[in-house]
């Protein structure tokens, strides 16, 4: 029972000893210097005194500075049998802001700190002109118009080694801000009051997207300037023995204007310059009817990032189709800032032989160097359309035959002679009607006995097809049979299961001869036009299989040199033919077809 109560108050001493010592844990906070100027640095030396092992608290302190260096130590002092514990924490401060400055309470455990006073004035780099390192900024204009581009620059000038150094990022304020950066820093060298700096150069192209002040706060430069100590890196990495410096640019703050009121309602495009180009203007092309041309449409605007110009509408006359590719984008870097680049391209196929006019094109846009609205255009242009090669040949045998028709034979009755005079046995025309062209050899009764074989030939040939297809009963593409007549057998194309075992196989340009000759089989009526007249006849997935091989063939650019995947181009064609077998077998179980050859 003794012991029991022994050590329940032993338990208990410890129990309060333990409180004690965390009651007893003080926390002090002390700066070194209670006025700085902005591009100084402070130590906020934090001292915990007794057994807490509690960690201090520092984040509070990332509100109105940046914590550039911490050092922690700790020490153990016994005097006459009693033992005291003390942590302590070096804090290399530097302020974000001027003006008086609250350092917050300290807190460790339940032990806080008391807020600490401090003074943050404006002041001259050290040196002035002469000094180390020196930090300017530069804007293009401090009066701009909405959208309009404002070239930020900031240099930093050293003539001693530097290491550690770090610049801070700019962050615009009170007006949303696209911002862009120029390129890579630039280095140069310049002299300043007889000395030589070593330049280092970073631009920036801001785009205010509203009217109000567009403010820009300073950006901050950290280092260390090496000391004749430590001059070899190995042998001090981090600068220990260098002097720490800071520098700020000045904040800048720059009136963004709204745009003007324009009447007609354009794209608002604020510039220095902006051109269009068009690559048939000073060679237009001749066209052919069926054979695709790619024409391209170049904006190039100055001071103006590319996702701010909208496509030009590109307007197709009556007798001409369009097959548009993707628009491409582009941003370069100049001296005069971000020069933005878009490129339109669009095949042309014509389906008519004749001249065809393209409309003039024209974007507006705000001239920012003479305040201006300007207007840059392309003309229209005129070009001529040549048949396909077939229809051209077919028109002139035509033609040839319109203007010198064969003269038909005069019928005239036969003279009789009387007899004795030898001629009995002839027919004599008289001189006056005598026709004045001489017969072909063999007669003419020869080329319409070949004209009837031929004719006999064909309803021949009329009647086997007929009676394959009641015995089949199937729908037979009529390119087979014609691809057979006409084709090499070594040759792929002509029908549609060739296509699709190309198309499947990658073959872009085989694939597009073989449609061709597969749309003339089908369609013979049609000639060159044969494809044109598939494109009517099928469904809206084969279209855009079809138009996307034409793209990838005809519009040019990286798309070209990529591999085609014609497994999309199959399957669509594969399921417009399921559908057109489908359409004919219902109507010939509805109705006989009345002709078997159509």
């Amino acid at each position: 029972m003794v012991k029991s109560r022994c050590a329940a108050v032993m338990l208990l001493v410890f129990v309060w000893c333990g409180a004690v010592s965390a009651w007893g844990a003080d926390v002090s906070a002390q700066l070194t210097r209670s006025r700085i100027g902005i591009d100084e640095s402070v130590q906020l030396r934090v001292n915990i005194a007794g057994d807490s092992d509690a960690e201090p608290d520092f984040s509070v302190l990332n509100k109105d500075f940046d914590i550039v260096g911490q050092a922690e130590s700790s020490t153990v002092q016994i005097v006459n049998s009693k033992v005291s514990r003390a942590h302590n924490w070096t804090l290399t401060l530097i302020p974000h802001r001027l003006g008086s400055i609250t350092v917050p309470p300290i807190c460790a455990g339940s032990s806080c700190s008391q807020p600490v006073k401090l003074v943050v004035v404006d002041q001259a780099p050290a040196g002035g002109a002469s000094a180390p390192v020196m930090l300017e900024e530069e804007v293009s204009s401090h009066s701009v118009l909405v959208g309009q581009q404002v070239v930020y620059s900031v240099r930093l000038l050293v003539r001693q080694e530097l290491v550690n150094a770090s610049l801070s990022e700019i962050k615009p304020q009170g007006v949303e801000t696209s911002v862009q950066r120029l390129g890579e820093d630039k280095r140069y060298t310049t002299t300043r009051n007889g000395w030589t700096y070593q330049v280092i150069e970073r631009r920036y192209a801001l785009f205010p997207q509203h009217s109000g002040t567009l403010h820009i706060p300073p950006l901050r430069f950290e280092g260390i300037v090496r000391n004749g100590m430590a001059i070899d890196p190995f042998l001090d990495p981090f600068g220990r023995s260098g002097q720490r410096i800071v520098r700020r640019t000045r904040p800048e703050d720059i009136s963004v204007s709204a745009a003007p009121v324009d009447r007609d309602k354009q794209d608002w495009l604020p510039a220095q310059h902006v051109e269009i180009s068009d690559s048939w203007r000073d060679q237009p092309p001749v066209l052919t009817v069926g054979e695709p041309a790619t024409r391209t449409i170049t904006i190039t605007a100055v001071g103006l990032p590319a996702a701010q110009i909208a496509d030009l509408p590109l307007v197709v006359p009556d007798g001409c189709k369009s097959y548009p590719d993707k628009t491409q984008r582009s941003d370069a870097v100049t001296e005069d800032g971000v020069v933005g680049t878009v490129v339109q391209k669009v095949a042309l196929v014509p389906t008519s032989a004749g001249d065809i006019t393209l409309p003039p094109l024209s974007l507006k846009w705000w001239d920012v160097g003479s305040n201006k609205w300007r207007t840059s255009k392309i003309p229209q242009l005129t070009l001529k359309v040549l048949p396909a090669q077939r229809q051209a040949a077919a028109a002139s045998s035509a033609q040839t035959t319109a203007v010198t028709p064969p003269a038909p034979p005069s019928v005239v009755a036969p003279v009789t002679t009387p007899p004795g005079s030898g001629a009995e046995k002839k027919d004599v025309l008289p001189p006056s009607v005598a026709p004045d062209y001489t017969p072909a050899a063999g007669g003419g009764g020869s080329l319409w006995r070949w004209l009837a074989l031929v004719g006999w030939l064909g309803w021949l040939v009329t009647a086997l097809l007929c009676w394959r297809r009641i015995r089949r009963r199937v729908v037979t593409p009529p390119c087979a049979a014609v691809a057979v007549a006409t084709e090499k057998p070594t040759a792929p194309g002509g029908t549609v299961k060739d296509v699709i075992a190309l198309a499947r196989a990658g073959e872009a340009s085989a694939t597009r001869s073989a449609l061709e000759r597969w749309a003339r089989c089908e369609y013979p009526q049609a000639g060159q036009g044969a494809l044109e007249r598939l494109l009517l006849d099928a469904d809206a997935a084969l279209r855009t299989e079809i138009a996307a091989l034409d793209r990838h063939l005809y519009a040019g650019g990286a798309g070209a040199a990529a591999a085609w995947d014609g497994n999309a181009l199959a399957a669509a064609l594969e399921s417009w033919q399921a559908a057109r077998r489908s359409d004919r077998n219902d109507k010939e179980e509805d109705l006989p077809d009345f002709y078997p050859l159509k």
